[in-house]
């Protein structure tokens, strides 16, 4: 009971070895590296999404100049697997709106993550589909 200072909830930072650490993440893919673990962390800690979903989610990818062209690009592209990987219409045609000029690339980084449940202590990792699900 909250009110009473008597937890009978298992307290995970005591159970669970790692601490406080909730999540480790990390990609490849040169310059879109950090827009593609952001993105990971975003849809995981903050949208809520599963692990694998958040990882296999399509992704958006921005900066000053992408191969000389001042473009936006997105996931297009079919995995190793034969799964697609599509950014959809309604996200495409927004972008559109706000003036983004968009180009469509087959590779927008990868992003492997491991995750620590607290409420099972439990440890998930998860490599990206689009390296085939290794590492």
């Amino acid at each position: 009971d909250a009110t009473s200072g008597d937890n009978n909830n298992h307290d995970t930072n005591e159970n669970n070895k790692l601490g406080d650490l909730f999540m480790s993440l990390g990609g490849s893919g040169g310059p879109k590296i950090i827009t593609a673990v952001f993105q990971v962390f975003f849809n995981y800690a903050v949208l809520g999404m599963p692990l694998f979903e958040s990882i296999s989610h399509p992704r958006i990818h921005n900066q000053l100049l992408y191969h000389n062209q001042d473009v936006s690009a997105y996931d297009e592209s079919t995995t190793l697997k034969g799964q697609r990987i599509d950014v959809s219409a309604r996200t495409k045609e927004a972008l559109t709106r706000r003036g983004q000029k968009l180009l469509p690339v087959d590779y927008v980084g990868t992003v492997q993550a491991a995750v620590v449940d607290f409420e099972t202590d439990r440890l998930t990792a998860v490599s990206d589909i689009r390296k085939g699900g290794s590492p």
